[in-house]
């Protein structure tokens, strides 16, 4: 639609279907170094914040990353005068439940998880800057697509090894 975007990414080498498109910018950036960040948001109307440290054990990684970075970020969008900051959270936040009809206002159950307690804490972070920018906080639940390892690649492994089988009708599987 000639939209012009900048992607912020840790590793240009790995962008290269990225720089091959047209209209996209390639800005070298790490979330876990916020001084990186410096300029990602110039010019920018819209800010989406869409990575985050998914996986692992290492608590201080998962803070760098998910809460660091996301309020380093969200002090640039601000900086830079974007126009708006969205924020790609997570179903997570209300645990690992099977409790359905899901709402905002449902309560954040105690949960001892590095993901979670992030997630949850970058939530908070983007909530507060509410007042400095508009902003908008999207709680996906399961991400699939090209490229997707956990519930796409990995799904799919699994499955062409027989150690998953699919759902064969709505009421044997549950995905969100």
């Amino acid at each position: 639609n000639g939209q012009r975007m900048r992607a912020v990414v840790r590793n240009p080498a790995r962008a290269q279907e990225l720089q091959n498109l047209p209209g996209v910018e390639i800005f070298s950036g790490d979330l876990s170094h916020p001084e990186s960040l410096r300029g990602c948001a110039e010019g920018c109307s819209l800010v989406y914040h869409l990575a985050a440290k998914l996986s692992g054990t290492n608590r201080a990684v998962f803070d760098a990353i998910n809460v660091t970075g996301t309020q380093a970020l969200l002090d640039e969008a601000v900086r830079a005068g974007a126009g708006r900051f969205v924020h790609a959270s997570t179903i997570a936040v209300y645990g690992l439940t099977a409790t359905q009809n899901i709402t905002e206002e449902s309560p954040w159950p105690p949960c001892d998880l590095p993901y979670v307690i992030t997630k949850r804490e970058a939530d908070r972070r983007v909530q507060a800057a509410a007042s400095q920018i508009p902003v908008v906080i999207a709680r996906f639940g399961d991400v699939i697509g090209p490229g997707q390892h956990i519930w796409t690649i990995n799904f799919i492994q699994k499955i062409n090894q027989g150690l998953l089988k699919p759902p064969r009708d709505a009421e044997s599987g549950m995905l969100n």
